[in-house]
């Protein structure tokens, strides 16, 4: 597996033997990354009160972004690839997930407003994993996965978030372990497709770019042969152009790095 930089994993699963931790450890697998995990259960949360709000507001007014209040949201910003495991809830996630989300929404560090006052991310990351489990049928996601995805991407400026999950684990003669395991592949396979499809952009992108400067540049010279130019000033302006288009791609392929923005 291609690498993807520092994954961050936020445990929010509460059970010692829980399924959606075995689920998020399996995906996990796959890379061959370092994880840093984040057990949201030994984390002792600040009560976000006004005096909360207001020291983190007035140093957010000063800049002083670096003070370790932030250290959460400077590590969740820096990331290059998240996976959030928690598991289904009351329609939702455990509390602990939304205590940590009041701890990274930090303007100037996760998201910026616009002169508009829109939201921007400033986050690394191009890609949310949302893995979770659920005793019962599958239920509408809105209100646990669908909250994330829109912060995600409303907020912090990933462009990817998608939800991996296990259900119907506690109904009667359900297999657990068969489920988990067809949840397990089907990742596994949407994974390797995904990968499949990036290396043949890749493939292909240099391809389609040879192409169109071959036309920009036979256009150019038809252009410059019509104006008089004398097959000296030709042979000159030709490696220029071509110098310029290279300097071009290059600059367009680091921006669509992920993190290099």
């Amino acid at each position: 597996m291609r690498g993807y930089g520092m994954i961050l994993l936020i445990n929010a699963c509460v059970r010692q033997e829980s399924r959606t931790k075995r689920l998020a450890d399996h995906y996990l697998q796959r890379f061959n990354e370092p994880v840093t995990e984040v057990d949201l259960q030994k984390i002792s949360f600040p009560l976000a009160d006004e005096d909360f709000l207001s020291r983190r507001d007035r140093l957010c007014e000063e800049w002083r972004l670096d003070d370790p209040m932030f250290f959460l949201a400077r590590q969740f910003a820096s990331a290059d690839r998240i996976v959030i495991a928690a598991p289904y809830w009351n329609l939702s996630f455990p509390a602990a997930l939304q205590q940590y989300f009041e701890q990274i929404c930090v303007r100037g560090i996760t998201f910026m407003y616009n002169a508009e006052g829109i939201p921007q991310g400033l986050c690394r990351a191009q890609e949310l994993v949302y893995i979770t489990t659920t005793g019962r049928d599958p239920v509408p996601w809105d209100y646990g996965y669908g909250y994330v995805k829109a912060l995600a991407e409303s907020y912090f400026g990933i462009r990817e978030v998608r939800l991996i999950q296990a259900a119907g684990l506690d109904m009667i003669g359900a297999d657990t372990e068969a489920i988990l395991a067809e949840s397990i592949w089907q990742a596994s396979s949407e994974e390797r497709q995904r990968t499949k499809r990036e290396q043949q952009k890749k493939t292909l992108t240099p391809v389609l770019v040879v192409i169109v400067f071959v036309i920009y540049l036979i256009g150019c010279v038809a252009v410059l042969m019509l104006a008089g130019w004398s097959p000296v000033l030709l042979m000159m302006a030709i490696p220029l152009v071509g110098m310029i288009a290279g300097i071009i791609y290059v600059l367009k392929e680091r921006r669509a790095v992920p993190g290099s923005r």
